[in-house]
């Protein structure tokens, strides 16, 4: 159509010609003439109609892909390079998003809070106890409602042996706060949560699935919880987790019932809150920290220096890892950037052995910026191909960190490789394109001259050499910041692994069970089941002794409380005297190895009805005694209350983790607990640990200890069964999944910061070969020309390491949290992660070195 059109055209304008009186070929030449360039006129008209920026781009994708595909050596170290950098990246965001970005399975999540009681002025927050959340509920105003809840677990019947499970009892409106239904059936209804009510129960979809076979008609089937008769009537949604971490448990209304709840002084229930449409969260705090301030002064025995605080539940969930994830981030935020130095550097070489090329598509009318489009197109098309290879990359490295992350994330139930996470590998394939395209493009772009004549080093031009040098210095400066970071890490966990934990956890079998109120209703359940299975135990053929605690050490949590001392002064704040609590068996120090420093073990004289006595850890003896002797002084922990006398000082050992502190302890004999007390509920009624010294084995005991409790009680099952070291190497998870995925990225850096020198060097070699012939035709001995390569490598290599230091002095103030035993500037650190990457550099150099010192003088003269 366009060609008829012009012809038409032309065909007029020598009509006019004709008819002005010229004969038919002047005619034909003036129209031509006078109608202009008609393959320009065509080029020009074709642009207006059609989509030329698509169609070159598209040219450009065709001509990236054949330049590739020629190339196969550059384009698989390539995409190689960048499915360790984008999946490393693409693995760590799921991890982030899965845990800190995603909002929580709730209807608006934003609106949910966790409320907690403070004091000491804001240092210290816990849950309220029952009256003071019915205060709570009945007078704060900015709520639509409040849920209350406390941990538990109970013991699921099954027709072989019981199963124990994570209980959560809460307030009857959990569905209607959270916004979510159950699945299947219904949730609870309000009156369900009142002392005598019915037991009822709302199950997980994960124990549903793993208990009753996904069975529909569950509903309504009655069940037995630790001897309980309670009816399912509902089913929760899937990947539905209420906290959050509770993926196989079961719901269960609170039943006010016993000293617990009528008791101001006992704090044990979490409280989540949804504000009110349009109420901010400032407001929140200012309603209930006037309102604790009410309570304070109608309760001051009970609430004395405690006020009110509300923080988001998005927040917090995340528990203390937040940081410790965000800095991981930022870290593997620094692998994605010696990525893209190294393509960026990879591209620079490719621009420089292709200037002739280019020259010719100047000649041929290209612009630069034609140029530079077409380096950027081959850099994209480099990125998507290694984030494609980097999913799958980060889908095997999920997978091998599945474990880790169970033991040290509150929930992974989120982690996934979806939609977002693939939004997410799209963008950084795209950042990495245009910050690892940019600069061989804006190079090709401000080259004055492209001379079809340059060949070798004179192609590549100064500028072009010095700028590939710039950047590999800079890749070895952010490989030397996450090296310091990994030494710095590794020297943690050596310092971690040396830490003493007060005890000896070899061979010492672990394994904890339950009781309920219920079943041991009207007994003492210390001499009823606890007494006789610890006997039991230490009668069986390899054990040396056996003991229980309610609290196993190491585990990072654990009761606490205030107390006094007769014989001095009160102090002014009775917080000032805190302790931590825990109740244990004779025998149990003998168990785990722990020293007794003064006095004696408890015995089994040491029964309800007697003295009571405690037995302290020498912190306690050191901040409260002082230079006293503590034998037989008398402790207060009520208030007014029962007197205990001590007996005994044990060495300390670790409670709440190897690099946790060692705060004070006290500790009561398990046989002098009344069955009347608040103190029975959640030391005896609750789950109990178990230490076993053995001469065998330990794994060798587990169904002899499990038969020996079955005879007992049938409805009793063990859980948790695992050795004191793997207690211990569990309670080193957090640090340990930090130092693995610090020293992973550390090892990736190293091996990018290898490849980028050793490619650096070998096209210095290269384009220098010619030069290398004259020298050595000249009189350059070998050992000379190795000079000339491993010192400009070493320049290199010094310039990097000088900037790296500086970045190496910030990253080790970023995980200044995460290390333990170490300066965050430690030299020894630096000074190894310096000696590592100088090492690596000069290996990387030395290779090209060594092609360069076997280089024929006569073929090198003829090089091109």
């Amino acid at each position: 159509d366009l060609a008829e059109e012009m012809q038409f055209h032309l065909e007029m304008k020598a009509r006019e010609k004709r008819q002005a009186g010229m004969v038919e070929k002047e005619a034909q030449q003036a129209a031509h003439r006078e109608f202009g360039n008609a393959l320009l006129l065509k080029e020009v008209s074709r642009e207006v109609w059609g989509f030329p920026s698509i169609e070159s781009f598209l040219q450009d994708i065709r001509f990236g892909l054949r330049m590739l595909r020629k190339n196969p050596g550059f384009t698989t170290v390539a995409v190689l390079t960048l499915a360790l950098g984008i999946g490393a990246n693409t693995a760590m965001f799921s991890i982030v998003d899965g845990v800190l970005l995603k909002p929580l399975p709730y209807a608006d999540p934003d609106q949910l809070v966790q409320l907690t009681e403070t004091w000491n002025g804001g240092d210290g927050s816990g849950p309220p106890s029952w009256p003071d959340f019915l205060d709570w509920r009945d007078r704060l105003s900015s709520f639509s409602g409040l849920l209350g809840y406390s941990f538990s677990s109970a013991n699921l019947q099954s027709e072989d042996r019981p199963v124990r499970v994570s209980s959560v009892q809460v307030t009857a409106n959990m569905f209607e706060v959270l916004g979510r239904q159950p699945l299947v059936g219904r949730g609870f209804l309000s009156g369900e949560d009142t002392s005598g009510a019915p037991c009822v129960t709302v199950i997980s979809d994960a124990l549903w699935r793993e208990q009753f076979a996904a069975d529909p008609n569950v509903v309504n089937r009655v069940v037995t919880l630790s001897n309980t008769p309670c009816t399912v009537v509902g089913v929760a949604p899937a990947r539905f987790e209420f906290p959050m971490g509770t993926r196989n448990a079961l719901w269960m209304p609170i039943h006010p019932e016993g000293n617990a709840f009528n008791n101001r002084g006992s704090h044990f229930l979490w409280t989540i809150g949804r504000l009110k449409q349009g109420v901010s969260l400032k407001q929140g705090r200012q309603e209930i920290d006037v309102l604790m301030r009410q309570i304070t002064h109608d309760y001051p025995d009970a609430n004395q220096g405690r006020g009110g605080n509300l923080t988001p539940l998005q927040g917090n969930t995340s528990g203390d890892y937040r940081a410790k994830l965000l800095t991981l981030f930022t870290a593997v935020g620094v692998v994605l950037l010696i990525t893209c130095v190294n393509l960026a550097n990879m591209l620079l070489a490719r621009a420089t052995a292709r200037k002739r090329e280019m020259a010719i598509r100047v000649a041929l009318g290209a612009s630069r910026w034609r140029l530079a489009r077409q380096v950027l197109t081959e850099a994209l098309l480099l990125s998507l191909s290694g984030a494609a290879l980097g999913v799958l990359f980060a889908g095997l490295a999920l997978s091998g960190l599945g474990k880790v992350m169970n033991q040290y994330l509150l929930s992974t139930a989120a982690i996934s490789l979806d939609g977002r996470v693939l939004l997410f590998t799209l963008f950084a394939s795209g950042l990495t394109a245009v910050l690892s395209g940019l600069l061989p493009g804006l190079q090709l772009a401000r080259e004055r001259s492209l001379d079809l004549r340059e060949t070798g080093a004179a192609a590549s031009g100064r500028s072009m050499q010095r700028l590939r040098g710039l950047l590999v210095s800079a890749e070895i400066a952010l490989s030397l910041m996450l090296l310091a970071a990994a030494v710095l890490l590794t020297q943690t966990m050596l310092k971690l692994q040396e830490q003493k934990a007060g005890m000896a956890t070899d061979q010492v079998l672990t394994f904890k069970t339950a009781v309920s109120g219920f079943a041991y209703q009207g007994r003492n359940v210390a001499t009823a089941l606890f007494q006789p299975f610890l006997e039991r135990l230490r009668a069986l053929p390899g054990v040396k002794s056996a003991g229980m605690i309610n609290l196993l050490p190491l585990q990072n949590w654990g009761l606490s409380g205030t107390f006094t001392l007769p014989r001095h002064a009160t102090p002014k704040n009775p917080n000032d005297w805190f302790t931590e609590f825990r109740v244990v068996s004779p025998g149990y120090y003998a168990s785990l190895g722990i020293t007794m420093l003064r006095g004696r073990d408890f015995s089994k004289k040491d029964v309800l009805g007697t003295q009571p006595v405690t037995i302290i850890n020498d912190q306690f003896a050191k901040r409260y005694f002082g230079g006293e002797n503590p034998i037989d002084q008398q402790i207060d922990i009520d208030n007014p209350g029962p007197v205990y006398t001590v007996i005994g000082v044990y060495s300390s050992n670790r409670q709440k983790g190897v690099a946790a502190p060692i705060d004070p302890e006290m500790d009561l004999s398990y046989l002098q607990i009344d069955p009347n007390s608040t103190w029975y509920t959640f030391s005896l009624v609750m789950p109990i640990a178990f230490v076993v010294r053995t001469g065998v084995s330990p794994e060798t005991l587990t169904s002899a200890v499990q038969n020996a409790l079955h005879e007992l009680d049938p409805a009793q099952p063990i859980y948790e069964v695992q050795t004191m070291e793997e207690v211990r190497t569990h309670s080193l998870s957090g640090q340990r999944f930090a130092f693995w995925l610090i020293l992973t990225f550390a090892a990736l850096a190293l091996i990018l910061a290898f490849v980028g020198v050793n490619g650096v060097m070998s096209y210095f070699v290269a384009q220098r070969t010619q030069e290398i012939g004259v020298r050595m035709a000249l009189g350059a001995s070998r050992r000379d020309i190795l000079h000339l390569v491993l010192r400009h490598a070493m320049v290199l290599t010094t310039i990097g390491t000088i900037c790296g230091l500086v970045g190496a002095l910030a990253a080790g103030n970023l995980i200044r949290a995460m290390l333990f035993g170490v300066s965050a500037t430690d030299p020894v650190a630096l000074g190894v992660a310096v000696l590592l990457l100088v090492g690596m550099a000069l290996w990387a150099a030395y290779l090209p070195a060594l092609r360069a010192v076997k280089v024929d003088p006569l073929v090198a003269l003829r090089y091109e």
